[in-house]
């Protein structure tokens, strides 16, 4: 999508503020993790703050803290950008949050009046994105030397893997990040965890977790090296499913675009990467039934991004890289109509798509009447299909049990990422809307 902003149609929500087209459950949804809405849960007590007001397209209010100056925290209608002098790194943060629920729940505490200096020299402060002096070389410089360091690891055998951990690990997955290949150096640190916990044992199967491992890096290393003999569209997958988000537009081919089409957006995920918190916004053409995805980052001190509420309606000319998850009806070939997809055939399609495209790490899918119940046994909640097939969910946790009770046992619609190790739940439509999960995942 391009950096203007979007026209936005209104849905129907629960807000309070008529003139406001979003809910306060709307807004929870923007939360980038369940402690964030946990956190701004006592800042919706009115009294914390003053100086409360609206314009024509800005909201603001003052934040007070004892012994302390207040935070000042604004943010736009038009597209939910904001701002705030917090020192967080999340976007939003709580204070954003609260200030999202508090006009659209209770906009009688928003007087009308005219916009103070702060706000416009807060937006003009935001830092620039731009990372210098990244390009592909710098990347392909990164993948070789894991790719020495691998055979090195190899060569020196797998026994005594986990003493070398606290040195070699920590040190090479340092130089993927400066490298710019943040999940590569999550996923090798992930291992390093694994093997060699700083609590308790490692597992007892350790040396066959590590030989796995290294044969699935081996093969990314491996794929770079060839990277020249790749055909464009294989080298757009690659970068996308390596490279950090901050610097992947940047090496990407000529992009294709479509012509204006309403999207409807219908989920969100945030995932830590590297450093950072990296933010996957899903839309459906409800036309054509093909998804888009938007991923952006969605962390660093005092920035600004724009927020796309859930099952809100937005319409603009939309740009795609050449991608396997791109080409005809491989993108999503499982909402036809509302009909019901099983586990099974969304198992064989994302299977379908990971033999084209190796490195694709999910796959959008809307669940259609699926049952949600807790496996007592094994101590996990699974979902069942109407064929009384279960998959796992990767998210239950304590979510499990605000789903179920929103559902009230009953079958309900989901959107959720299908992955290798099981679904990850982001929404659930409910009430004639889609509303993400964190709204449940919290004790608000």
């Amino acid at each position: 999508m391009t950096d203007n902003t979007p026209e936005t149609k209104p849905k129907p929500v629960d807000s309070k503020n008529k003139s406001f087209i979003w809910g306060a459950k709307q807004m929870l949804g923007l939360a980038p993790d369940v402690m964030t809405v946990r956190g701004m849960a006592r800042m919706l007590e009115p009294e914390r703050w003053t100086q409360l007001a609206h314009s024509g397209d800005f909201v603001w209010g003052l934040y007070k803290r004892p012994k302390m100056g207040p935070h000042t925290i604004a943010f736009k209608k038009s597209d939910l950008t904001a701002t705030c002098t917090c020192s967080a790194t999340k976007q939003p943060c709580k204070f954003i949050l609260a200030l999202y629920v508090l006009y659209a729940d209770q906009p009688q505490l928003f007087s009308i009046s005219a916009e103070p200096d702060w706000i416009q020299h807060q937006f003009d402060q935001q830092p620039a994105r731009q990372i210098k002096g990244a390009n592909l070389d710098q990347v392909q410089a990164g993948m070789a030397e894991f790719g020495r360091w691998l055979r090195d690891q190899i060569q020196y055998g797998v026994s005594n893997f986990p003493d070398r951990v606290s040195s070699d690990v920590e040190a090479m997955a340092n130089r993927l990040i400066d490298a710019h290949l943040p999940l590569l150096a999550d996923s090798l640190r992930d291992l390093g965890r694994l093997v060699a916990p700083k609590k308790g044992n490692p597992p007892e199967n350790w040396p066959e977790i590590v030989v796995t491992c290294f044969g699935q890096f081996y093969l990314q290393t491996q794929a770079w090296e060839k990277f020249d003999l790749l055909s464009t569209v294989e080298q757009q997958d690659l970068i996308h499913a390596f490279v950090s988000p901050q610097i992947r537009f940047a090496m990407v081919a000529p992009i294709t675009s479509d012509p204006v089409a309403e999207w409807q957006i219908i989920g969100r995920r945030f995932e830590t990467v590297g450093r950072g918190l990296a933010r996957r916004t899903w839309a459906l053409d409800l036309v054509s039934n093909r998804f888009l995805m938007l991923e952006d980052s969605a962390s660093g001190r005092n920035r600004t991004i724009p927020q796309f509420v859930t099952n809100g309606a937005y319409t603009h000319d939309q740009l795609f890289a050449p991608s396997i998850m791109n080409s005809g009806r491989l993108f999503n070939p499982l909402i036809d109509g509302g009909s019901v997809a099983d586990f099974q055939t969304i198992e064989h399609h994302f299977i379908q798509v990971r033999t084209q495209n190796p490195w694709q790490r999910f796959y959008p899918v809307v669940l259609r009447q699926v049952q949600l119940h807790f496996d007592e046994p094994k101590r996990k909640w699974l979902l069942t299909d109407r064929q009384g097939n279960t998959v796992t969910m990767t998210n239950g946790g304590d979510l499990g049990w605000y789903l179920l009770a929103s559902s009230k046992g009953e079958a309900t619609d989901l959107f959720a990422e299908w992955t290798v190790n099981g679904l990850t739940l982001l929404s659930i439509f409910t009430g004639d809307q889609w509303l993400d999960l964190n709204v449940w995942g919290s004790k608000t």
